[in-house]
């Protein structure tokens, strides 16, 4: 999307936004900006990785696209911003790449569909291209963000033609980059599931075992869902199950809620005698 091409429903303008800020506040207002706006559109504790992918908190939609609209509205304003920096340009890398990928979250039902199975071909292209143009911008400078790496996962799942040939090695290693930058269990979370891909399921089994106990996922639907499914693969149908029913107890949207009902009974289905 071009500069001119932008919404019309744009809350404040780009020479406005520049007036208002002095020196001063420059640094801090990009450090809020870079945090809050996609913050506020996730749903999830101390979210600073892709798994929550612009979610709604409840209800019948999956994700908020009205949210996700001001969100990347924003981030571009600040990128195209005489005081914008690189970390500003990978934020929007990582906003436009995410959102390219919400059409192909839900079927025609409105209900959710995992990422191996998604069809590439829905995939926005033209956000795909504007966040590949922000990441090339962002890797302009010396710094390097967890936005930086943040984006860098995005890029790699866009780059893959289908499932089968997604690099799941180099989203491990950027991964563990992301996780020596920031500890947050919820960025622990989502390496064990490259670590499920790369080094099988046991493994990533074990390395979330840990973040039960940890209260920042506490009431967090994720972590028991992916417990789930890692059972599930280690052939443990009936523990798979509960830990599927357990996430129903968690606040979650309709979609996720319907996923969670029909992977408990499928497991079900699988462990009778």
């Amino acid at each position: 999307m071009a500069k001119d091409q932008m919404p019309d429903e744009v809350k404040i303008t780009r020479e406005q936004m520049v007036d208002f800020l002095n020196e001063d506040l420059a640094r801090e207002y990009q450090a809020i900006i870079a945090y809050t706006v996609y913050s506020q559109v996730i749903k999830g504790p101390e979210y600073t990785d892709i798994a929550r992918e612009l979610e709604a908190h409840a209800g019948e939609d999956l994700f908020r696209q009205d949210l996700c609209t001001e969100a990347l509205r924003l981030g571009r304003l600040v990128a195209a911003s005489s005081i914008a920096e690189p970390r500003v340009d990978a934020l929007v890398a990582l906003m436009a790449l995410e959102a390219a990928r919400l059409p192909a979250r839900v079927d025609e039902s409105g209900d959710l569909i995992l990422l191996e199975s998604q069809d590439h071909s829905r995939w926005d292209q033209r956000l795909i291209a504007l966040g590949f143009r922000h990441f090339d911008r962002s890797i302009a400078g010396k710094d390097v963000s967890e936005y930086h790496v943040q984006a860098a996962i995005a890029v790699t799942h866009a780059r893959a033609a289908d499932s089968q040939s997604r690099d799941w090695p180099t989203i491990l290693e950027l991964y563990d980059q992301l996780l020596a930058m920031n500890g947050s269990p919820v960025v622990a979370l989502n390496r064990a599931v490259a670590v499920a891909k790369v080094r099988g399921a046991a493994e990533a089994l074990a390395e979330i075992e840990p973040l039960a106990d940890d209260p920042k996922l506490r009431g967090y639907y994720l972590l028991l869902a992916v417990r789930g499914h890692l059972l599930q693969e280690l052939g443990r149908p009936a523990e798979a199950a509960d830990c599927f029913r357990a996430a129903l107890e968690c606040p979650c949207s309709e979609p996720e809620r319907r996923f969670l009902v029909a992977q408990a009974l499928a497991c079900d289905s699988r462990g009778a005698p």
